[in-house]
C-alpha cells in the first residue's frame, strides 16, 4: 500500500511538473507574441518622434524667415506713426531714436494720453482728427 501511495504521489508530482512546463511554454509563446506585436509599434514611435522633430525644425526656420520681413514692415509703420505724432506735437524729436519698434510702441500709449490731456480733446477724438485739426490750423496760418 505504501508503495502504491508513493507511486501515486510521484505520478501526481510528475503531472504537476508537466502542467507547469506546459503553462510555462504557453506563457513564453504569449511573451514572444507580445514582443512581436510591440516591436513595430516602438519603431513607429521612433519614426513619429523623428518626423515631429523635423516638422518642428521646419516651423522654426519658416518662422525666422517670416519674422524678419514682418519686423521690418512693423518698424516702418511704427516710425510713420511716431513721425505723425511728432507732427501733431505729441512726441518729441527724440521719439524716433528708439532702438526697437517694440520699445517705440511701448511708449505710444503714454504719448497719446498725454496729447489728449494737453489738448483737452474728448477721448473719442482720433489721431486722424488731431492731424486734420493740425492741418487746418497750418492752412489758416499760411
Amino acid at each position: 500500500r505504501r508503495l502504491f501511495g508513493l507511486e501515486a504521489s510521484v505520478a501526481e508530482a510528475r503531472s504537476g511538473v508537466e502542467q507547469l512546463r506546459e503553462a510555462s511554454e504557453r506563457q513564453s509563446k504569449r511573451i514572444l507574441q507580445a514582443e512581436d506585436w510591440l516591436r513595430p509599434l516602438s519603431a513607429e514611435q521612433g519614426d513619429a518622434e523623428r518626423k515631429r522633430q523635423q516638422v518642428e525644425r521646419r516651423l522654426q526656420k519658416a518662422f525666422r524667415d517670416v519674422e524678419e520681413p514682418l519686423c521690418q514692415a512693423i518698424s516702418q509703420l511704427v516710425l510713420g506713426v511716431i513721425k505723425m505724432a511728432q507732427l501733431l506735437g505729441v512726441a518729441g524729436e527724440d521719439a524716433c531714436e528708439k532702438l526697437d519698434w517694440r520699445e517705440a510702441c511701448s511708449d505710444l500709449p503714454r504719448l497719446m494720453d498725454h496729447a489728449w490731456l494737453r489738448s483737452r480733446l474728448p477721448r473719442k477724438a482720433s489721431v486722424l482728427k488731431m492731424l486734420r485739426q493740425k492741418a487746418d490750423v497750418e492752412q489758416v496760418r499760411a
